[in-house]
Formats: C-alpha cells, sequence, structure tokens
C-alpha cells in the first residue's frame, strides 16, 4: 500500500468441507471453505491522516482489521488423459 511493502502473518481457520448439492438436484462437487484474517497498523504504510474531534480523541484508529473468504473446488482427474475435464482441450 502507497508504495510500501511488508511481510504480513494470516491465521488461517478451516470453515468445512463436503459435497454440494443444490436445490432441484444440481451437484456442485467438492468444496472446501477456508477464512483468513490479520490485523495491520495502516501508520506502517504510510498512511497517517487523521482528525481530531471536538469531544477529543481521533476519527479513525491506526488497526485496520483483514479478511479473507476461500472457496476452494476439488477438480477429479480425468481417468483416460489424467488431466482435470474443466482444463481439457478438443
Amino acid at each position: 500500500m502507497r508504495g510500501v511493502t511488508r511481510p504480513v502473518t494470516l491465521q488461517g481457520t478451516f470453515l468445512g468441507a463436503g459435497p454440494v448439492n443444490v436445490e432441484g438436484g444440481y451437484n456442485a462437487g467438492y468444496r472446501a471453505g477456508f477464512e483468513a484474517t490479520s490485523t495491520i497498523d495502516r501508520k506502517d504504510f504510510n498512511i497517517v491522516w487523521n482528525k481530531t474531534l471536538d469531544q477529543g480523541g481521533t476519527m479513525l484508529g491506526d488497526d485496520v482489521a483483514i479478511t479473507i473468504g476461500i472457496e476452494a473446488v476439488r477438480v477429479e482427474a480425468d481417468k483416460a488423459g489424467g488431466m482435470p475435464a474443466a482444463e481439457k482441450k478438443p
């Protein structure tokens, strides 16, 4: 951000996995869900603007919460060609 690169440690959580069947009999395959979170200090990235409030204190806090949601889909390899069916070329 703003020309600054820093490593960030994410805390990961496995939310679950299993087959997904949608109403109407559609099979959406086998899926897994994950979530990753972290908190960074915005000042570490040269984001320093703030405003002092009339009652005291500041408008913005320094901590910024980051949340990433991930959904993974299992792709079965084609038994004949060894390539996932979605990637198989004609």
